[in-house]
């Protein structure tokens, strides 16, 4: 859960971006487990901050969502807790705000506690408190149709943040190539350009989840951060093949990708983020299983030079006719 939200709200003191509103940016986080620095964390990205100067920025209050185990926290950040910047991607996409618990604390209660005692402390402002069992967010979820969370509730790795499951998954694949490429030898990649090297080959693997697009009304799978050829910014993509791996709640679809299909720009964040692959559902089809189903016809098609490896279910769903034993 990540993401932010702009709003206006009449201001009474008549401050702000136009007289009597105030501009506020609600950000939205998800307590996660940072492996490479063993702590819980809360990390909420793309802020539009200006850090030499806060008052300066495109917003007049921020406003920070917190979700946990045990409810959605909100706080009025002080523009200056936990701030970093993001290196070369700040000056496009922001900075990010880091709120982390002990390091070596595994226990997510108890890094949470030292987590909200940090932000207590510092100049940001409780505003409230909801739990996740309260009737409005119930009546709320119940007032719409499935949404992502919904749909993968109780299924294999949805307890996990992405980036762990990330690093299940790319291991997994890592498994389905070796078997695929028997008489090659698999090695660990000496760059961050790639994952790891089948003989001369050097692997890409990126994942990624079918979610629910609210604004845009569809659903979705995109691929972020893809570092392929590009006119003027590289002259070659950083790897040799690029394997995608479709997290799904009837399991993971294993693709080949051309390198071509479905690829798009990031504007300026190109040259420094890499593009994106996004493939969507039909606009207004509200069913997860239709969807998918549109999207793998998609991958699927002669007219483009992807290629399905492998499917890994998770489980038989009613409407499925796979011939595939559950996971």
């Amino acid at each position: 859960m990540e993401g932010s939200v702009a709003a206006e709200t009449r201001n009474t003191a008549g401050s702000g971006t136009a007289p009597g509103y105030n501009s506020k940016v609600l950000k939205c986080a998800q307590m996660t487990w940072d492996k490479a620095n063993r702590y819980w964390r809360f990390h909420f990205s793309e802020v539009k901050l200006k850090k030499e100067d806060a008052a300066a920025s495109e917003f007049d209050e921020l406003l920070l969502a917190l979700y946990t185990p045990r409810g959605i926290f909100v706080f009025r950040h002080d523009l200056k807790h936990g701030l970093s910047a993001e290196g070369l991607k700040t000056a496009i996409s922001g900075s990010g705000i880091y709120v982390c618990g002990p390091t070596g604390e595994t226990n997510s209660s108890k890094a949470l506690d030292v987590i909200l005692q940090k932000l207590d402390s510092s100049a940001c402002q409780r505003l409230g408190y909801t739990s996740l069992e309260d009737e409005l967010l119930s009546e709320l979820a119940a007032a719409h149709p499935q949404r992502t969370w919904q749909v993968y509730k109780d299924l294999p790795l949805a307890d996990l943040s992405s980036v762990a499951r990330g690093d299940r998954m790319e291991a997994l694949v890592r498994e389905v190539d070796s078997s695929l490429h028997p008489a090659c030898i698999i090695k660990d990649a000496d760059s961050d350009a790639f994952d790891w090297l089948r003989g001369g080959a050097r692997i890409k693997c990126k994942s990624a989840q079918l979610c629910w697009s609210r604004s845009g009304q569809y659903w979705q799978i995109t691929f972020f951060h893809t570092k392929l050829q590009a006119f003027g910014i590289r002259e070659m993509a950083t790897f040799d093949e690029l394997l995608l791996t479709l997290y799904t709640p009837r399991g993971l679809f294993i693709y080949m990708h051309d390198l071509e299909f479905a690829v798009s720009t990031q504007g300026v964040r190109t040259a420094i983020l890499g593009h994106a692959i996004r493939i969507r559902g039909p606009k207004g089809e509200q069913n997860w299983q239709v969807a998918l189903e549109a999207i793998l016809t998609k991958l699927d098609a002669e007219s483009n030079g992807c290629k399905r490896l492998a499917f890994v279910p998770f489980r038989r769903l009613k409407g499925w006719h796979g011939t595939e034993a559950p996971m």
